[in-house]
């Protein structure tokens, strides 16, 4: 079924992507670009009737959300993962955001639906008047489950007492409501005196019919203190109905049950009670979504069952957790396993795991799914890393260079320009980079030179990047040390093309003010012995780029610009190649994806032929230090630089991994950089 698009529950109706927001409600809120996930109308929607449960009418409603509503939900309400989440609608502007569900409902017909202006103001007016009663689910059941489910048409007050608000509705000061006497019409339910003596309304649904629908809530909150929370809705969507006019829900067959779509098993940083704690990603197909709900129809459920072993063993053990369906990660404790065992399991031990799903259906026996089994074995990573950037580029510079390394280069380690530029000469030079503050020298990269035994320090930048007092340091501890600077990034960058190759072949091109695309070719550049030099997205070339690209005008036969026309536009391209005198056959290319991390694949590919290491070198893609730390290091073991985010891939990294089948992979910083299930999923990948 087609996803309808977001729209706005506020002063005004507007249109939304499913991922972006255009524009936030009237009212004095802040505008917002982006929601932090895409909302679509809910699926998979079923009612059924539950005879003879708390109340004489009770019905429970079921329906999905989408995948990424369900990771996102997920990862909010994980207690490692809140703090991120928070940190992430930071940046979009946001305080905080919730999702509730809203049920519509409509008795015989389908053009009596209660919604209206008071449901996306919680049911009170400007004044605080409240004006919606307990007919009206605007707050229902929400969770990272990809199935939710809420009981409806609960009870509906005491037809004997004329006190009775909820039966009666309130008319007076601070509520103007009614209630269920007034929503429901005449002939649509009979009056039912219990023991106790009270009239309370039934409805007879082989004569009456219960159409239903479900929309998502979202409640964002701005970053900004006086500012107004606004609501969004999705779509409403499709309708389902219970009674006499409704479907008959089919029960599924134990041939329709297909295995869970599981994979990525790993040990997770958590423990429980002294146990490792695993983890494993659940796909949720759209036939299990329909298929969820459809057992909740039939007053049922589906779980997943998951059992454990030794890898090698043969008898499985029965997992305890929490195995309700949600998309994304799944976790639990290996406690049952490692009891069973004599507590010998630690994390990294060797284990198989298998998942089928149970589904009980009310009446039917129970069905089961085939099984789908994991195995996690050894790893094939390394992960190289000090406390911070500064120990992290240490413990590169060692990992590179285990035998020693006479020079060592250094960059500040707050800004990337010097030190991308840098990457090239460094690899020539057989030099690690290391990295410094602008008025001293860290304690881990002093220890890191005395280790290497170097004797000369080439610092890059000038003293707005590392000052005369760190000059002055090195040189007391017996350096020699040179500086080649210009008066800006575009001069340094000039200064180390020229001092690494006079007469370049080929030159690349990166943009001046981020280092999103440029990141992803140091590695490239340092295995070709080509310089990185600097351009402006457009204007004029700038001046020390300029002069230096005439003094290698008519040597180079290839450049390359890397990053799209955003960063680099086609003038300024064409600028840089007739400064280089450019002649036919001589190209200049340009190499760029949708983001960053389709940029550092099309270079990967582009330029397969110099990587032609059996490894890769994975950093953080969002900040700079490590990954230019580690262009070194990739450099000497020709193998590429791959840039990674966050706990998926992106569709162009998945298939890039699968096609280079790495041998091994070098993970450049500690678990805040780089999390151990993002490495999880890079191996898999790979394999």
């Amino acid at each position: 079924m087609r996803k309808r698009i977001v729209s706005f529950a506020a002063a005004a109706a507007l249109a939304v992507s499913a991922l972006s927001l255009q524009a936030f409600a009237q009212g004095g809120v802040p505008k917002i670009q982006y929601l932090p996930f895409g909302i679509a109308e809910p699926t998979n929607v079923s009612i059924s009737y539950l005879e003879g449960r708390d109340s004489l009418n009770t019905c429970e409603i079921s329906y999905s959300q989408s995948e990424e509503m369900s990771e996102w939900a997920s990862r909010y309400a994980d207690e490692q993962e809140h703090d991120k989440v928070i940190e992430e609608l930071e940046k979009l502007g946001l305080r905080d955001a919730s999702i509730t569900a809203q049920i519509d409902w409509s008795l015989d017909s389908q053009d009596d639906w209660k919604c209206d202006q008071y449901w996306t103001t919680g049911g009170y007016d400007s004044a605080m008047v409240q004006h919606l009663n307990e007919w009206a689910y605007i707050s229902a059941s929400y969770s990272p489950e990809i199935t939710n489910t809420e009981w409806i048409f609960r009870g509906m007050g005491n037809a004997n007492d004329p006190e009775d608000a909820i039966w009666n509705g309130f008319h007076g000061p601070g509520g103007d409501y009614k209630g269920w006497k007034d929503v429901l019409k005449n002939g649509q339910y009979s009056l039912v005196t219990t023991e106790d003596g009270e009239k309370h309304a039934k409805i007879d649904f082989k004569k009456h019919t219960l159409y239903t629908r479900v929309r998502w809530l979202v409640t964002l909150t701005p970053d900004q203190d006086g500012a107004k929370d606004s609501m969004i809705t999705s779509p409403w969507s499709e309708v389902a109905a219970v009674g006499k006019d409704a479907e008959k829900i089919e029960p599924i067959k134990a041939e329709d049950l297909d295995a869970p779509a599981i994979s990525n098993l790993h040990y997770t940083d958590k423990e429980s009670g002294n146990y490792p704690v695993i983890g494993f990603k659940l796909d949720v197909t759209d036939k299990l979504s329909k298929q969820l709900a459809q057992a909740s129809g039939t007053q049922g459920y589906i779980r997943l069952k998951v059992e454990a072993r030794l890898k090698g063993a043969a008898e499985w053990t029965e997992l305890q957790g929490d195995w309700t369906i949600k998309a994304g990660d799944m976790e639990l404790a290996l406690q049952t396993l490692a009891e069973k065992e004599g507590n010998n399991i630690k994390a990294g031990t060797p284990i198989q795991l298998r998942a089928r799903y149970e589904c009980s259906q009310t009446g039917l026996d129970d069905i089961y799914s085939p099984w789908t089994t994991l195995t996690f074995s050894a790893e094939v990573a390394e992960r190289i890393a000090g406390d911070n950037r500064y120990g992290t580029a240490a413990e590169i510079a060692k990992a590179a260079f285990p035998s020693g390394a006479e020079t060592v280069v250094l960059a500040n380690g707050l800004t990337f320009a010097d030190a991308l530029a840098g990457v090239p000469l460094a690899a020539d030079l057989q030099a690690p980079i290391l990295l410094a503050a602008t008025n001293s020298l860290p304690r881990e990269t002093t220890n890191a030179i005395e280790k290497l035994g170097a004797k000369n320090v080439i610092i890059l930048g000038g003293e707005s990047a590392i000052s005369k007092k760190v000059e002055k340091t090195l040189e007391d501890n017996k350096l020699t040390v040179t500086r080649l600077a210009g008066d800006s990034r575009f001069g340094t960058a000039a200064a180390i093309a020229d001092e690494l190759n006079k007469e370049p072949e080929e030159i690349f091109f990166v943009w001046a003010l981020n280092a999103a695309d440029a990141l992803s070719v140091g590695g490239v550049a340092a295995t070709k012995n080509a310089p990185i030099i600097y351009l402006t997205t457009k204007g004029k070339l700038n001046a020390d780029t300029e002069a230096y690209l005439k003094t290698v005008k008519g040597k180079v036969k290839n450049a390359y610009v890397i990053g799209g026309e955003s960063v680099i536009d086609n003038d300024m391209m064409k600028q840089a190649g007739d400064a280089l005198g450019l002649k036919a056959g001589e190209t200049i290319t340009r190499v760029a994806g949708k983001n960053r991390y389709e940029t550092c694949v099309a270079v990967n590919t582009t330029f397969a032929s110099v990587l032609t290491g059996t490894g890769i070198c994975v950093a953080k893609g969002l900040d700079f230090p490590d990954a230019l730390a580690g262009g070194v290091y990739a450099a000497v073991n020709k193998e590429p630089l791959f840039l990674a985010d966050g706990s998926k891939l992106q569709d162009c990294q998945s298939e890039y991994l699968k096609a280079k089948k790495a041998t091994r992979l070098s993970v450049f910083g500690g678990i805040g950089a780089v999390p151990d299930n993002l490495v999880r999923i890079i191996e898999n990948a790979g394999k």
